[in-house]
């Protein structure tokens, strides 16, 4: 009989944002985000599942060193030491709050992790108090 294994990967990365309207100037976005539409940094916790269905005799979801690599340039690499709403492109055009980098991690990297496994979350931790997760629809 099969079961169904869940590896939880947690990666960090220090980064600075800061939350704005696309096309809003400085004051409506002072209005509307508070002393976070100014830049500002976080120590960011990224964590991923990952699962797979194994036989009994199996028990390796992904390699590790694989998903330490995917984590590293996704995410690390991709993320640490930037200002993330003018650094990276794809959160150019958004909010930079933590659902936005947790959702643009989940589409990243759900294509490249290696089957039998498959991205089940993605969450993104901006500190003790505040996170975001996205699941695969079926996680």
């Amino acid at each position: 009989m099969g079961s169904a294994l869940r590896l939880i990967r947690t990666v960090s990365f220090r980064a600075v944002h800061r939350l704005a309207l696309p096309g809003a100037d400085a004051e409506a976005n002072r209005r509307r985000f508070g002393w976070t539409a100014e830049p500002h940094h976080h120590d960011y916790r990224c964590t991923v599942t990952v699962a797979a269905s194994l036989p009994d005799h199996e028990a390796m979801v992904i390699d590790l060193a694989a998903l330490d690599s995917l984590l590293a340039e996704e995410v690390v690499d991709r993320f640490d030491g930037r200002r993330l709403d003018r650094d990276v492109s794809e959160l150019a055009s958004v909010p930079t709050t933590c659902e936005a980098i947790a959702r643009l991690v989940f589409q990243r990297l759900a294509p490249r992790v290696p089957p039998p496994a498959r991205l089940v979350s993605v969450r993104v931790a901006e500190d003790e108090g505040l996170a975001a997760e996205i699941v695969a629809d079926g996680g």
